[in-house]
């Protein structure tokens, strides 16, 4: 029987909703208007598709995971953080699911961080970094807490991991972790 995801959208999968490729320049500025619209009225600033493009460049120039740096991390996010809307784990999925082997780098949300805990308890101190970095507004000071502690410890449990698994297998066994409840 196969495991059902944790996750009620998944970052490793297209939809073709979102496709505009083929839309006209009036239906797409419809779409833009709208959304926005959408975006008030539920109160959660989208990104602008400019800064969307702007990030999509930035991951383009990051390097492989297993070679990033904690600089290459920090310089990332915090060039993302500029960009109303975008947050580390909003930045850091698009980062996941935009690499060249999609997946490259690890995903990050509140369900994984508790999976990394679960699978790794060694380092549940260091995730407990990693979950307050996320917590409230970005700044600086959370992008280097939080670069160092994926660089560090989040990327080589994820690359374990992909060894034997997808992207999305890796990414539903770490949040199915975190969603265990405790023994």
């Amino acid at each position: 029987m196969k495991k059902k995801t944790p996750f009620r959208r998944s970052i490793w999968k297209s939809d073709s909703r979102y496709d505009h490729s083929d839309r006209t320049i009036e239906e797409r500025r419809t779409i833009g208007r709208l959304a926005w619209i959408n975006a008030a009225k539920i109160n959660v600033a989208p990104i602008a598709p400019e800064q969307l493009v702007e990030i999509g460049a930035s991951i383009k120039r990051m390097p492989k995971a297993n070679i990033a740096t904690y600089e290459n991390v920090t310089d990332f996010l915090n060039e993302g953080i500029a960009h109303e809307g975008a947050g580390i784990p909003i930045l850091i999925c698009m980062l996941a699911a935009e690499t060249v082997d999609d997946g490259d780098y690890p995903p990050i949300d509140r369900k994984v961080v508790n999976g990394l805990k679960r699978h790794n308890a060694a380092a549940a101190d260091r995730y407990d970094l990693i979950a307050a970095s996320m917590a409230g507004s970005a700044n600086r000071r959370r992008v280097r807490t939080f670069s160092e502690v994926y660089v560090r410890e989040v990327i080589p449990v994820w690359q374990k991991l992909r060894v034997r698994k997808s992207a999305a297998e890796a990414d539903n066994y770490l949040a199915n972790k975190g969603s265990e409840k405790k023994r």
